[in-house]
This record gives C-alpha cells, structure tokens and sequence, in this order.
C-alpha cells in the first residue's frame, strides 16, 4: 500500500489508467504481483467504466454484487466484503472462520454451500452494517483466538458448551 501511495495509485480512477509494468512493479513485495496486478487493474478499469466507484457503490446490493462478481478475480467473500465494507451496505460475508466454526457447532448436520449458509445466517439476524461488521469480527476473533484450525483451544472457548465438536472430543 506504501509503494502504491507513494505513485498516487490509491484512486480507482488512477489504478485504471497505470500502466501495469508500474503496478506490479509497486506490489512486488506481496507476491504473485502479475496476478493481483492484472486483477487489480482490470477491477479498477471495471469500476470506471460503470461510472466510478460513487456510482457503482450507489448500486442495489444486488446489483452491486452482480457487477463485482462478474470482474475476474471477484468471488462471493470478496463482493461481500466490499459491499459491507466499502460501500457500506449490508452483505454477511461467509468466510473460512465462518465455515470452521458453524461446522464445529453443528457437527455432520451442516452441509451448505456458501450461498446456503449466507441465507441461513441472514434468515437468523436483522439486516444491519453494523451487526454484519460486528458478526464477522466476532467470527474472525473467535476462529484466530480458540477455533482454530489446528488444535482448537475447545476448553477456553467462550461457546464451548453449544458445540458439537467440543462435545464428541470428551
């Protein structure tokens, strides 16, 4: 991000105009720079060719995810992201702390794609930036500090005893 701000390559309307040599040559350090570059020019020349990023987060939700899923290099987390983070809209982001956790609660019994686990979970909240926001930092604290992927700290968790898998470890 330092190199990119030291360029003014922080606008989307900048990014969309750099020439590309420049952009992987400014990320470099992140590693796989060809890739994030392409796609990360070719987002930025997405959103301006659909009038900039004000009009595109002017969007529905729907059309917003739309639109950002169909850029290369866009998946569902990320479209949701954004909407929730960038744009401000509510969109419950389903990501790896998500899955690990909801599977661990509910054991066998939860078999959703992302879609289906989006929806159930939104079914079960009131559509609110700020509850999305604060579900997915509590997701994310939650699956880094005792969820975790490898050795799962089960006895210090603070949902332990709704937890199948804390269950069958016994």
């Amino acid at each position: 991000m330092r190199n990119l701000k030291e360029v003014g390559f922080l606008s989307v309307k900048r990014l969309a105009s750099a020439d590309l040599d420049m952009i992987e040559q400014k990320i470099r350090p992140s590693g796989f720079y060809h890739q994030k570059a392409a796609r990360l020019k070719g987002a930025c020349t997405a959103i301006e060719s659909n009038g900039g990023l004000d009009e595109v987060f002017s969007l529905s939700e729907r059309r917003l995810y739309q639109l950002l899923i169909s850029i290369n290099g866009i998946g569902r987390e990320t479209a949701d992201s954004i909407i929730l983070y960038g744009a401000g809209k509510p969109a419950l982001v389903v990501d790896n702390y998500t899955w690990r956790i909801v599977s661990r609660l509910y054991g066998s019994k939860v078999r959703y794609d992302y879609s289906a686990l989006k929806s159930e979970l939104e079914e079960k909240t009131r559509r609110s930036v700020r509850l999305y926001r604060n579900m997915h930092a509590q997701f994310v604290e939650l699956g880094k500090k005792y969820c975790t992927k490898n050795n799962p700290k089960c006895v210090e968790c603070p949902i332990s005893k709704m937890c199948d898998y804390q269950k069958n470890r016994r």
